[in-house]
């Protein structure tokens, strides 16, 4: 088992400054006692080609002390090897030009850690290397001309908790070119969705006074996004009435979010195959179109409108987003907005007291984010679903023993189409809300997290609650009672076939109703001597798989994980170690 330890930037000079220091490691034994000579040995090769790999720093850190490394460099055959070592494992990764850092035999966040003692293989290993890839590209307007400042946005396919989809990757700005490169790619399929906004746009409201207007007559009327006191009706109502017809401006535009090649809707995007040590290029071309101009009720408190739209997983917010009263009633919507679909957010503050919780008061409250689906159509017609309100959540965990000092303790909310959790920090009484705002609608599951305990029960009010997942609807206000035991367990065992040790099989920890426990499965790699580690197990009933060739799997999937799970070994862990073997399948 090696997950990888933090990442250090590798210079080559440097390294191979440190190699001649000589940082040998591994305890000196008395020559009398002539311990066998223990080493690790192999060779780096291209894993695309096969073709050995010259000049690569292979680095090697003793995993029951992770500040015991040593370097060596790959030969012009590729070949390393380092020598002297005490027995035990050692995590080892590898980079090189062209290759970005990698850990031996990695699927995923996890690799193989070698294997080193008296009987065991740790000579003659073949570490493959995948060679870097890369996207480049230009971003164009319709008149040619690059597209500085734009938001290149890149998205990958890859397994992700069992599921494979695609996933954000990371992003990009253009240059005053218009250029952009990603480089240090994994081989794959990606996609690419753009956002910019045109150097030369002036976006102004039709109905509503506009930021200039306003300024100069040295008053605001009511609304929601002023945030100033409401003044009395007055004749200029009359002069702003969003029934009136306004003359957009020719150069109210926007650019649409755009992805490649050149099309506004996501299902249309095409996927650009990137092969290790191969670039692929990818041009986009912004057409910019008229922006919608839209008429919401105010709400009569000050707050901040938002427009999205999502990109696969990832949410991608319209910047430009502006709104100005038009009268007493309503408020205009304008900006960078282009037609399409959106989910639109209304966040309003209301400066009063109010009871958030048992025995505490704020007197400032941020209602939660009213959201609703918007379509603007390039006609000017509107059609919204009524509104849903975000949800809250708070809670306390029963703790039967106080939580470790400065331990951060939390409980997450994980939902698998999100990337990232949303976390609430458990307070000195056991006391946790998330933040307002921060839960939307969905299927979530509860886990904590730097607790050093283990979730026995979760009862849930005002939502429904199914195993470690829990249902939360449009305006929930759910109340969550976590019952948490100290300890976790830990399983130590032995992927095997045919009685031998199997190194790289994916080993998978399947909770009973998997679909209801997806963060209570544990996952490891077996390492060259077939050895695997789980830590941080729930106490309870489980079923132990290893998987050889597996990490292409979507076990996530009960129609794909129940074939195997007759094959698996039943298991009860408890707080402590567990000791296991389980058969390859």
């Amino acid at each position: 088992m090696c997950r990888y330890w933090a990442p250090r930037p590798i210079v080559l000079g440097w390294l191979l400054s440190v190699l001649t220091a000589g940082m040998a490691f591994g305890q000196r034994r008395d020559s009398r006692s002539a311990p066998p000579k223990l080493q690790i040995s192999g060779a780096v090769v291209n894993a695309a080609s096969d073709d050995p790999v010259a000049g690569a720093v292979v680095e090697i850190a003793y995993t029951n002390d992770l500040s015991q490394r040593r370097q060596a460099v790959s030969d012009a055959e590729g070949r390393f090897s380092f020598s002297d070592l005490v027995a035990g494992k050692y995590a080892m990764e590898a980079a090189a030009r062209g290759f970005r850092l990698q850990g031996y035999n990695q699927h995923e966040q996890f690799s193989s850690a070698v294997a080193v003692g008296v009987g065991l293989n740790s000579e003659g290993l073949t570490f493959r290397l995948q060679p870097d890839g890369a996207i480049f590209g230009h971003i164009t307007d319709e008149y040619g001309d690059p597209v500085q400042q734009a938001d290149v946005l890149l998205f990958y396919e890859r397994m992700e908790d069992g599921q494979r989809g695609m996933h954000f990757a990371e992003e990009w700005r253009t240059d005053n070119e218009g250029s952009f490169h990603f480089a240090h790619l994994p081989p794959g399929e990606y996609k690419i969705a753009v956002t910019a906004q045109p150097w030369y746009a002036q976006n102004r409201p039709l109905h509503a006074p506009s930021p200039a207007d306003e300024a100069i007559n040295g008053s605001t009327g009511p609304g929601i996004i002023s945030g100033g006191p409401e003044a009395p009706p007055n004749a200029d109502d009359k002069a702003h009435n969003p029934e009136e017809e306004a003359q957009q401006l020719p150069l109210d535009v926007a650019f649409p979010i755009t992805f490649y090649p050149n099309t506004t809707e996501a299902e249309r995007a095409e996927t650009i195959v990137v092969r290790g040590g191969e670039k692929a290029r990818a041009d986009l071309v912004l057409h910019a179109v008229p922006t919608v101009h839209f008429i919401e009720k105010a709400i009569g408190a000050e707050a901040r409108v938002s427009l999205s739209q999502t990109g696969f997983d990832h949410s991608v917010e319209l910047v430009n987003v502006e709104s100005a009263s038009v009268n007493k009633e309503t408020a205009e919507i304008y900006g960078a907005i282009p037609p399409g679909h959106y989910t639109m957010g209304v966040e309003a503050t209301h400066w009063q007291i109010q009871t958030m919780a048992k025995d505490r008061l704020r007197s400032k409250r941020e209602e939660p984010l009213q959201q609703k689906e918007v379509d603007l159509s390039s006609e000017g017609e509107v059609s919204t679903s009524p509104a849903a309100a975000a949800v809250s959540v708070e809670g306390k965990v029963q703790l039967t023993s106080a939580l470790p000092k400065n331990s951060r303790a939390a409980v997450r909310l994980f939902r698998p189409d999100i990337d990232q959790p949303r976390v609430a920090e458990i307070d000195d009484k056991g006391h946790f809300v998330f933040p307002e705002g921060s839960i939307r609608p969905g299927r979530y599951y509860v886990f904590l997290l730097n607790a050093a305990s283990h979730i026995e029960k979760v009862v849930a009010q005002g939502a429904r609650m199914k195993g470690r997942s829990i249902e939360l609807a449009a305006g929930d206000a759910a109340r969550l009672t976590i019952t948490a035991a100290p300890g976790m367990g830990t399983i130590n065992g032995v992927a095997l076939q045919n009685g031998k040790p199997v190194a790289g099989a994916m080993v998978l920890l399947a909770p009973p109703d998997p679909e209801d426990n997806l963060v209570l499965f544990r996952r490891d790699q077996s390492d060259t001597d077939g050895s695997f580690t789980l830590p941080d197990v729930v106490p309870g009933k489980y079923t132990l798989l290893a998987i050889a060739n597996g990490w292409e799997l979507e076990w996530a999937n009960p129609e794909v994980l129940t074939p195997y799970l007759t094959g698996g070994t039943k298991i009860e862990v408890g707080v402590g170690v567990s000791k296991a073997q389980v058969k390859v399948q």
